[in-house]
This record gives structure tokens, C-alpha cells and sequence, in this order.
């Protein structure tokens, strides 16, 4: 008797707490977009923010699960494992420091099938994410007092253009055409284009792996 009382008290406890809780627990709670994302032989799966019936597709780029490095963050997915058109690199520094490719180390990931977050920790961003279900909602918090900069990049063969506090244009996988519109919350205070390794404060590019650089005043 003396084993099974604790537990009987305990059992009791954990009746109540149920029992006086009048909120139901949701079901797309229960998923976990981890699973699968370890692979011996094949791609594994990704964790992917998607809404039902949606356009928008999205999980962070890297490797798999246990890699400890994320390569920026694709706008849209349009193939299951693959063909990920646009990516989005938000870094502290000046436009013309900006390297063709970011890697950054991360910490604090959360993901459910309609939101994720995540801290850079070179940079000390907080990014959060949305979907819709025609759009993406990207949320950035520059932690540091450094320059805020954010770099479009295609993936492909495409073309980027600025044009009233917004970026249009279109990015190329598998010789289709994923066209964008982004637009900002805050007015960029510069804004530039990188075509291969040359940077210029043009407002429009075109070209393969094109890049446009948008520069914000720190608070």
C-alpha cells in the first residue's frame, strides 16, 4: 500500500487539472514536422510550414536535422524535396558587405505547420514566418544596433526590380517562372543589385543568381 498510494494521489491530481479545463486540445498541435528529417539513404523530409490548399511552401534551408548551419530561407518550394525559387538572407552589416552566400548557426527553432521561428546567432536576428494562402509573412528583429540589411537572391535565371517600397519579379526552376511581390513594412534607406560579383545601386537586374540588397536605418 505504501508503493501505490503516491501514485494514487497523483492520479487523482492529474483528473482534476483535466477535468476543470474546459480547453480542447487542437490536432495540428500533435504534429511534429521533425520526424523523417534524418535520412540514411535517401533526401529526408523537411519541416514544412504549409497551410492546406495554399501556394506558399516553406522550410528553412539546410541539410537535415542535425546539422548545425542554415543557408537563408526560400520563399516558396515548389517541388516537394526541392526547387526552391527566391531566398531571403537578413544580416547585420552594409550592403556592400554582403557575400554571395550566408551560413549562419541557429538556435531557438520552433515550427508548426502554419508558423516558424528561429534566432541567427551571428547576427542575433529573431526571424518569424507565416504562411497564407497566397503570401508569406516574414517578421525581422535586428537585436543589434548594426546596419540592417536584408538580400533577395534567385535561384535561378530571373529578374528583380524596386519599385514603390516593393520588389517585384520573377525567379526560374525547371524553366517555370515563380513570379514575387514583396513588400516592406519600413522604407528601405538604400537599395542595391548584385549581378555575379559586381554591386550597383540600380533599381532593377537581371541575370542568373541575381541579388537585391535592401538597406535599413538602425532605431
Amino acid at each position: 500500500m505504501k508503493v501505490k498510494f503516491p501514485c494514487l494521489i497523483l492520479s487523482g491530481l492529474l483528473l482534476i487539472i483535466t477535468s476543470c479545463s474546459d480547453r480542447k486540445s487542437d490536432p495540428v498541435g500533435n504534429v511534429n514536422p521533425y520526424i523523417g528529417n534524418i535520412s540514411h539513404l535517401l533526401v529526408p523530409t523537411y519541416p514544412t510550414v504549409h497551410l492546406p490548399n495554399s501556394m506558399v511552401r516553406f522550410y528553412p534551408n539546410r541539410d537535415n536535422f542535425t546539422t548545425n548551419y542554415m543557408q537563408g530561407f526560400p520563399l516558396n518550394v515548389v517541388s516537394h524535396r526541392s526547387g526552391k525559387v527566391f531566398t531571403l538572407f537578413p544580416f547585420g552589416g552594409s550592403a556592400s558587405d554582403a557575400p554571395q552566400n550566408l551560413l549562419y548557426t541557429y538556435d531557438n527553432e520552433f515550427i508548426t505547420p502554419y508558423c516558424y521561428s528561429v534566432k541567427l546567432d551571428e547576427y542575433n536576428i529573431d526571424v518569424k514566418y507565416a504562411p497564407a494562402g497566397k503570401a508569406g509573412f516574414f517578421s525581422l528583429r535586428f537585436n543589434n544596433d548594426l546596419n540592417r540589411t536584408v538580400m533577395l537572391r534567385t535561384n535561378g535565371q530571373g529578374e528583380l526590380k524596386y519599385e514603390n517600397n516593393a520588389i517585384s519579379g520573377f525567379d526560374t526552376f525547371d524553366n517555370v517562372r515563380a513570379c514575387l511581390y514583396m513588400e516592406f513594412e519600413i522604407k528601405p534607406e538604400a537599395i542595391k543589385v548584385r549581378d555575379m560579383d559586381s554591386t550597383s545601386g540600380s533599381m532593377s537586374v537581371t541575370g542568373n543568381r541575381i541579388s537585391m540588397i535592401a538597406s535599413f536605418k538602425p532605431d
